[in-house]
């Protein structure tokens, strides 16, 4: 790592190395002649830069890397985003183009540079360089046109200055008497690259984004990125950030579709102040609730991408953003072994209210099924708000049941949390965790993992993204597969109370309207296990599940549909079930929100 005391030392270097450059003889056949171009070099970033070195190149620079080197070496104001621009519109390497400035305005100091903002001498004939300098409007005024000049006269064939190559040497043919102008400029040109420290040098890596606290709408949020760096270096102050929300699913467990999909642009956020080697950036969530990915970008100074050599990746996130007042569930693997469940209510605590509650339930006023009463749970009733979870075993011999049931303290408020022993479900199974609130329009997302045993024997816990056919409608996109094989794929039926399910076997390949991955063909039959669930806040769960056998020679797309199913938003689990009987393989699952409904997605008359 080149530390700030090396930096120093290049700086002590830089009047001897610029001396060496016009005392020292070029060509010693012909010291008093300007040496002619033959040949040009390409550029590469990092390595040295020669008078042959091709200038219509692209530096590899960023704006914050010119300016941090011109604060330390020159009295003048930031100019990274006028060299980084008169690269991207004229083709003319920034690299070379500060080290130009650098050496005709004597970095920053000479009168012409500070009294007319000419950093380039243009203009400024031997015969009385003062009178003749061209007077710019600003120092950046005087970037742009001088750029636009040397492109269109010196390094564009048939231009005014036009000398064959586009070098230095080139260069040098017309726009200097110092024959030794070249190759001063390339000297320049190296040492500037030795003062500018990139972000890879220093060691810059971004970790993986931290949310402060979980986005609601409406709400300011925030957001972390740790950072680690090579001892001794720092983050740039200079560096901007932008954030991207892209939709994933905006739609989940809710009837309501927007009229068009959001808009997923990037927007810069404001640093804000926060740990040490911490990144702290204040977010505006998106305005509507669901699922979202949140992509974050180190940007340079002037709000451009960093260069593809020096651009530090941060990883994205896939973020719930809720609305205000949502209730949330989230499950996981408690202290003594068993499922816990943990109820949030977003948003925050006023000003001047109580303490943000975390409580954590013993499991008095919790009803557990398997107590020693053997009594499956009834379902939530009453006015209170209630914590249900449910267990949707994978093994058809067994019904759904309600696994655990309890009323919410009374004390949970807006930012609080509740955890909760909810006891061990009847594994494999798909468990869902949702919030009861008869008669009450709160949203209540509900969530879901499938639940298996490790090698070791514990219950461990997947979460499992379901998304909902209207999120692709919304989005115009495609339905994707699965990440895992995904054998069925449940959709809206055509017809009030029914639901469709599309089960791929084989070639050929499963119909195009569906998004269907098909699975490997294998001899006899298969059974569909079919389970729903409600998920609407303000109503009861009614599970129900259902049993189909495949005929023995489907060798195509087949399409079930299973009637019998109540209306509303349900959460739909369909997977094939082995040949020889047995759970179902997790592998095969799908699972999608569907609101079952009197109202056909396609308009067809019902049968």
């Amino acid at each position: 790592m080149r530390t700030n005391l090396i930096r120093r030392v290049a700086l002590g270097a830089l009047a001897l190395l610029t001396m060496l450059t016009v005392v020292a003889p070029v060509q010693a056949r012909s010291p008093l002649k300007k040496i002619e171009p033959r040949r040009t070099v390409p550029y590469r970033v990092g390595r040295a830069f020669t008078p042959n070195t091709d200038v219509l190149s692209v530096s590899g620079y960023a704006a914050w890397m010119i300016d941090e080197a011109l604060a330390l070496t020159t009295p003048l104001p930031q100019l990274g985003a006028a060299f980084l621009r008169a690269e991207r519109q004229e083709g003319i390497n920034a690299r070379y183009f500060v080290a130009h400035a650098m050496l005709e305005s004597g970095w920053g100091t000479s009168a012409i540079a500070r009294y007319k903002r000419n950093l380039f001498g243009y203009n400024a004939y031997d015969r009385d360089p003062w009178k003749h300098a061209r007077r710019f409007s600003s120092h950046a005024r005087g970037v742009a046109t001088v750029a636009e000049i040397l492109h269109d006269s010196y390094l564009t064939p048939g231009g005014l200055r036009w000398y064959g190559f586009t070098t230095l040497r080139g260069i040098n043919r017309y726009y200097a008497s110092d024959i030794h102008w070249a190759d001063k400029v390339a000297v320049l040109a190296n040492v500037i690259d030795y003062l500018v420290v990139t972000l890879r040098e220093r060691g810059v890596r971004f970790h993986r984004p931290v949310l402060v606290e979980q986005p609601v709408v409406g709400v300011p949020a925030a957001v972390d990125i740790p950072w680690t760096a090579n001892p001794g270096a720092t983050l740039p102050d200079a560096l901007r950030f932008a954030v991207r929300w892209t939709p994933l699913a905006v739609v989940e467990a809710s009837a309501d579709v927007p009229a068009a999909a959001p808009s997923a642009s990037w927007r810069f956020a404001r640093r804000t102040e926060g740990p040490d080697h911490v990144v702290r950036l204040a977010l505006k969530p998106p305005t509507l609730p669901g699922l979202w990915r949140l992509d974050v970008e180190a940007r340079d100074s002037d709000g451009r991408r960093l260069p593809k050599t020096d651009r530090p990746a941060i990883r994205g996130l896939d973020v719930r953003v809720v609305a205000p007042g949502e209730v949330g569930v989230a499950l996981s693997v408690g202290d003594d072994g068993g499922l816990a469940a943990t109820v949030s209510v977003a948003g925050v605590v006023p000003a001047g209210g109580p303490a943000v509650s975390a409580e954590r339930g013993g499991g008095e006023g919790v009803a557990v099924a398997g107590a020693p009463d053997g009594a499956p749970l009834p379902p939530s009733a009453g006015a209170r708000a209630t914590l249900e979870v449910w267990t949707l075993p994978l093994d058809p011999a067994l019904s759904p049941y309600l696994q655990a049931s309890a009323p919410l303290p009374q004390t949970l408020g807006p930012a609080g949390t509740w955890t909760v022993p909810v006891g061990t479900p009847a594994i494999p199974a798909v468990v869902v965790g949702r919030v009861v609130v008869p008669g009450a329009v709160v949203a209540a997302l509900p969530t879901v993992a499938l639940a298996d045993r490790g090698d070791d024997g514990r219950l461990v816990l997947r979460p499992l993204a379901v998304a909902s056919p209207r999120d692709d409608l919304l989005l115009g996109r495609p339905s994707a597969p699965a990440a895992r094989p995904a054998a069925v794929m449940p959709r809206p039926g055509l017809d009030p109370g029914w639901v469709e399910v599309a089960v791929g076997a084989g070639d050929p390949a499963p119909m195009p309207d569906t998004a269907v991955a098909a699975v490997e063909e294998v001899p006899g039959p298969h059974s569909v296990l079919v389970r729903t669930l409600s998920v609407d806040v303000g109503t009861q769960a009614t599970p129900t599940g259902t049993l189909v056998t495949l005929p023995a020679d489907s060798t195509s797309a087949t399409r079930l549909a299973l009637g019998g199913i109540p209306a509303g938003v349900r959460l739909v689990m369909a997977g094939l079930v082995p040949r020889d009987g047995g759970p179902i393989d997790p592998a095969t699952i799908s699972l999608a929100w569907i609101a079952v409904t009197a109202t056909s997605l396609t308009g067809a008359a019902p049968n």
